[in-house]
């Protein structure tokens, strides 16, 4: 995973640990696993997200969630029922916080998790293809707020979504013959222009540019744009407006 927080520091994220990314000296300097510190990070990484008070959460392959609060090292949240929040799916691989600071966890297997500090309740979303506006299948690989508040869902085979909080329900975008459609189902990342428009990843059609007024994707691979490659995990926009893939 890339990653930027609130202050503009990249970071980066692999299996041994993250990496923050110290400008003024062009280096890393990195975050790992030590068995003789009980509130070290743990291995297996999927990514960081940094909430409103500026704690951090990483999660990762396997293990839950861990919460770097200011200054008191990590905390695992999984599956068990003894912690105030607990997981239906300790395999995290997407996390993101909306507009009123409630995490939203994408699971490996399928599935959202919300934590709902306000009321204190867990809510859960399943995924099933057959039922109209349900969240699609596969894993969810990227969970994303736009500038609306709205919440954006990009998983392994079910396409581009919208959560439409009103009537408590999935939107969809999925591949289809029309012209305009998006160009693969499974998407792996989600970041916003300056426009409010949508530049989608998706893993063996390169990234697709989805004009919301029009509902249009444009599709950008190796072969029309020198893409370095079709298989696309990730994408952000810096501070600059440059798209990195």
């Amino acid at each position: 995973d890339l990653y930027r927080d609130r202050k503009g520091n990249i970071w980066s994220c692999d299996y041994s640990g993250v990496k923050l990314y110290i400008e003024t000296d062009e280096d890393f300097r990195g975050y790992y696993h030590n068995q003789q510190e009980s509130y070290s990070l743990r291995p297996n990484v999927q990514g960081i997200f940094q909430d409103f008070q500026g704690n951090y959460y990483t999660y990762h392959n396997g293990i839950g969630v861990f919460v770097s609060y200011l200054d008191r090292g990590f905390q695992l949240f999984n599956e068990s029922d003894r912690f105030y929040w607990h997981l239906t799916n300790q395999n995290i691989s997407s996390i993101c916080e909306d507009a009123e600071g409630n995490l939203w966890m994408g699971g490996f297997n399928g599935g959202i998790n919300i934590f709902e500090w306000q009321t204190g309740r867990m809510i859960r979303h399943t995924a099933s293809d057959n039922v109209p506006n349900r969240l699609g299948r596969g894993s969810v690989l990227a969970i994303y707020r736009d500038r609306n508040n709205e919440m954006w869902i990009g998983t392994h085979s079910g396409g581009l979504q919208r959560y439409d909080k009103e009537n408590n329900r999935f939107v969809s975008w999925r591949e289809s013959d029309s012209p305009g459609s998006i160009s693969m189902n499974d998407v792996r990342a989600i970041a916003e222009d300056e426009l409010g428009n949508l530049w989608v990843a998706t893993h063996g059609r390169g990234v697709n540019y989805f004009d919301r007024e029009r509902d249009y994707f444009n599709h950008y691979d190796n072969k029309n744009s020198h893409l370095g490659s079709d298989w696309v995990n990730d994408l952000l926009i810096d501070t600059d407006g440059r798209l990195w893939v």
